[in-house]
């Protein structure tokens, strides 16, 4: 018997289940059931991605054969072609992946346009397109952007500048009138939850397979399967998206994750010796707190370019000069979120109740960290949240969802011109809105929010908390954290597994770090007298529901978190609450 899961931890999974899932682990057949796999063809799936079988064919996609050929056409006639990328951690890695492709076809002929968040904002933008046509812009590419700017994308067709729009968020009722418009959600594509880079890879993936079946000179001396060396490009961008963790996302993920390990990029090596990353264990939690943050502060604290020249940085000198600026510029970026957060913490607890949707905004507050407050908004008060602030005449803002409720679902389903423009993806969004509006957006959103679902958002919570199951502390072993990371990598629609360890008792409780900010207990069982360590990054005793006080016994939602630094390795639980 498996002291991680007794027989009496799986009483929710059908027999059936049990059986058809075979000789997995008891704790593997939990977490995959909890999942919503049930048979051992879709476990094996799930465990061991496959490039083969679950990287689909670019061909695929909608619009790739004439947007190859047209690729082909300004490559013989070195048209000057722009990249118009989005200024986040999936636009710039796209915009690397493209501008490596044409940098190995020898297409010097490029110009990288990524527009500036704060003076320019999201989109595809007519003084840009009247830039780039003046600048002798025959082709452009559109990374991440440009399925809802249709009468911009037909000004630059009918200007003698064809369009390629590669996107992935939702189509609106009207295509852009582009030369080609690739987005998996525009036909039965596999995975239409792709992010954007993965588009714009795939359309470079395709373009050098045309150019190997016409035995173009240009790819002579590219070897066979060099391209899958920019997932690592690929992987940042599906990490750092919020796009659902499962499907082809799965397997662009654990390989993007497989590159960035051998990580032949000067920039990332440099980031990583910096951070003290273990490149041999670097796992998505890596990227999602340490990379993705450094290169979305550059298009909210400066400019998106910052980030993207940090990325191609072809020696280890710039790379270095490049990470000491990003980290910087990530400095000031937390202390200003932190200050927002703050704010928007005593914006909501002088309210007497919450409504299922979050509405919380300031015309002061600065919209390029909107998104990131958003998501720990929602991630603490469990719902979804719209974070709004100025800019000039208009509302602006960003949106997280939370536990698979939709935020574009919900803004679809609002009162009719309650934005002015949204979109995005069912994790988070952008929107803008009137003045006026904005005082009727939470009442409008709850009002959307209750028409799809009229009965609440089911999920299941124990203890206040979503779960996998329960666990005694002498489970906290690395058999235990092995079996765990079989189900990485972790993110949206794959979460991390929580597990609950009841009737535990706190031994001691002591504040560590630089400035005493985070939080470490020492906690014990009946199965493991000894104690086992758990820590809360930015916690204190009175942070959970319940005061961590020595002594005291009570229950522990958790996370196993393992811990390199230094070169000295640490198993230990990571608090999600003391209940």
């Amino acid at each position: 018997m498996h002291a991680m899961a007794k027989q009496s931890d799986i009483p929710h999974i059908p027999l059936d289940v049990q059986n058809a899932l075979g000789d997995l682990h008891p704790l593997q057949k939990i977490l995959l059931f909890r999942r919503g796999i049930t048979t051992y063809e879709a476990a094996q799936a799930f465990l061991e991605p496959s490039y083969e079988h679950h990287v689909h064919d670019p061909f695929l996609l909608p619009d790739i054969d004439q947007a190859v050929a047209r690729i082909c056409t300004a490559l013989e006639r070195n048209e000057k072609i722009a990249l118009y990328a989005d200024f986040d951690a999936d636009g710039i890695p796209g915009a690397v992946i493209l501008h490596d492709i044409f940098k190995k076809l020898t297409h010097e002929n490029l110009v990288i346009y990524i527009p500036h968040r704060h003076e320019e904002g999201y989109g595809v933008h007519m003084p840009a397109l009247k830039q780039l046509h003046k600048d002798g812009v025959s082709l452009i590419i559109t990374i991440d952007v440009g399925i809802t700017y249709a009468s911009e994308i037909a000004w630059a067709q009918e200007n003698g500048m064809d369009v390629i729009v590669t996107d992935h968020h939702e189509p609106q009722d009207i295509i852009p009138p582009a030369h080609a418009v690739i987005n998996p959600k525009l036909n039965a594509y596999p995975d239409p939850m792709i992010c954007g880079a993965a588009v714009a890879w795939k359309l470079g993936c395709a373009l050098i397979a045309t150019l190997r079946t016409n035995n173009d000179t240009r790819v002579q001396d590219i070897p066979e399967g060099w391209e899958k060396w920019l997932l690592d490009m690929v992987g940042i961008a599906t990490i750092s998206d919020l796009v659902p963790l499962i499907h082809e996302n799965r397997a662009l993920a654990h390989y993007g994750l497989h590159v960035l390990r051998k990580n032949k990029r000067p920039s990332l090596r440099a980031l990583f010796q910096e951070l003290r990353l273990g490149t041999q264990t670097l796992t998505e939690e890596d990227i999602a707190f340490s990379v993705t943050p450094r290169l979305n502060a550059a298009s909210r604290m400066a400019h998106p370019r910052d980030a993207f020249a940090f990325l191609i940085a072809e020696n280890r000198e710039i790379a270095h000069m490049h990470v000491t600026h990003l980290g910087t510029l990530n400095d000031a970026r937390k202390k200003l979120v932190a200050s927002i957060v703050k704010k928007a913490h005593a914006k909501l607890r002088a309210r007497n109740d919450l409504p299922p949707i979050i509405v919380i905004g300031d015309p002061n507050w600065n919209t390029g960290v909107a998104g990131l407050v958003a998501t720990k908004i929602a991630e603490h008060y469990e719902r979804p949240a719209f974070v709004w602030s100025k800019e000039g005449d208009t509302i602006k803002g960003s949106c997280r969802g939370y536990n698979g409720i939709s935020v574009v679902e919900l803004m679809e389903h609002a009162t009719e011109h309650t934005f002015l423009q949204y979109g995005g993806h069912s994790g988070a969004g952008g929107f803008s809105v009137d003045l006026e509006k904005v005082h009727t957006l939470e009442q409008s959103l709850t009002a959307s929010y209750e028409s799809i679902y009229p009965n609440g958002f089911d999920g299941e919570i124990v203890a206040g908390h979503h779960i996998d199951t329960h666990l005694t502390l002498d489970a906290v072993t690395m058999e235990t954290y092995r079996i765990i990371e079989s189900c990485a990598p972790y993110g949206m629609a794959n979460p991390k597994p929580t597990f609950l360890f009841e009737h535990i008792t706190i031994d001691s409780v002591r504040m560590f770090g630089k400035t005493k900010e985070h939080l470490e207990i020492i906690v014990r069982d009946d199965t493991h007298p000894k104690g086992v360590k758990a820590i809360a990054f930015y916690a204190h005793t009175e942070t959970f529901t319940e005061t961590v006080l020595e002594g005291r016994t009570c229950s522990l939602v958790a996370q196993f978190d393992y811990s390199i630094f230094r070169g000295k390795s640490e198993l230990r639980l990571k608090i999600v609450d003391i209940v």
